[in-house]
């Protein structure tokens, strides 16, 4: 174990727990701890702590992304030389565990090491999206946890399947209304550079632009965005990548939204405001509080997009003899986000 992640401890009996909203904030340096031993990974928050005012046992539980099964070993690697140990948790993926402290509390982590495509990382993605935009489903979802719990079925395999039976008809519905497969955003992979860079080409040419050199920065991602303490997410629809978006820090507080974009055969379908929100969501539990953006003044869809979402204009600047249209916006805490969001 590191200094960082204590060994997991097992409490017998669990118990049922409200929100915590210092729970995004120990998926983030989870998340650092794994990714600063191969950057290539990328992790996805889910479960019940991954969304805002859902009640539950309080685990972190994370999904580790790899590329393709055969990095699954190196993967589990990784994650031990972060500091947890390998766990099988039955549910036939690698899985490790540990515990983290924050603000004195100990908070405990289930991680599932699956390859992106898997239908295992899609369902629990969709899921976790299907919560956050339905609270009748967070009520039944929390009320089948709690009277598992409460009757003292809350052991795999009885709360594993007595859960899943919800998560299972959910996704069914879903599915049948179109909502499904919905994308899914996650976290810039290395291996994701090609389909990247034919989306922005896609979309670049939609607009009648050119990639020019000041586009560098689409193929410097990880240095550009990551490795500077921004973000790059990339939004997965039909096991394709068609949206993507940066994150650029600017300083403690601020940071710019860059390189929204979604493929032209893929837009009219909410996905360009779904990414804003998650973004957001990502920059909050970055610590940023302010976020600012531009778009040229021939791209009246994206003003649309961006005043519906809450951004202001705040002027006009002339990038590579383009004009464009500044808009910025003050985030709410990230608890209050949902809640006003909800």
């Amino acid at each position: 174990m590191t200094d960082n992640v204590l060994p997991y401890s097992d409490r017998g009996r669990f118990e049922y727990l409200p929100y915590d909203e210092r729970a995004p904030l120990v998926f983030r340096l989870v998340a650092d701890l794994i990714q600063h031993e191969d950057e290539s990974l990328a992790l996805e928050h889910v479960g019940s702590t991954a969304v805002s005012g859902c009640p539950g046992k309080g685990f972190i539980d994370a999904l580790v992304l790899v590329s393709s099964d055969n990095q699954l070993p190196g993967a589990l690697q990784a994650v031990e030389r972060a500091g947890f140990a390998e766990h099988d948790f039955g549910q036939g993926y690698p899985g490790a565990r540990g515990a983290v402290r924050l603000d004195a509390a100990l908070f405990r982590v289930h991680l599932q090491i699956v390859s992106r495509d898997s239908a295992k990382a899609h369902e629990m993605i969709a899921f976790r999206e299907l919560l956050k935009g339905d609270p009748q489903l967070v009520m039944r979802y929390v009320s089948r946890k709690q009277r598992l719990i409460t009757s003292g079925r809350d052991r795999n395999p009885e709360y594993t399947e007595g859960k899943g039976e919800v998560i299972e008809k959910a996704l069914r519905q879903a599915k049948k209304r179109g909502v499904v497969d919905q994308i899914t955003f996650r976290r810039y992979q290395l291996a994701d550079h090609d389909a990247v860079a034919s989306a922005f080409a896609a979309c670049t040419h939609q607009l009648g632009f050119t990639l020019d050199p000041w586009n560098d920065d689409m193929h410097q991602i990880p240095a550009v965005y990551l490795e500077t303490g921004g973000e790059f997410i990339v939004g997965d629809y039909e096991r394709k990548i068609v949206s993507f978006a940066g994150l650029r820090r600017d300083s403690a507080d601020r940071a710019e939204i860059r390189r929204v974009g979604v493929h032209p055969d893929a837009q009219r379908r909410g996905f360009a405001r779904a990414m804003i929100r998650d973004i957001e969501d990502r920059a909050a539990v970055l610590g940023f509080s302010y976020l600012y953006l531009d778009t040229s003044i021939a791209q009246v869809a994206a003003q649309r997009l961006y005043r519906a979402c809450g951004y202001r204009e705040n002027g006009h600047v002339e990038k590579n003899g383009i004009e464009c249209i500044v808009y910025n916006k003050e985030l709410l805490g990230l608890l209050d986000r949902h809640e006003a969001i909800d």
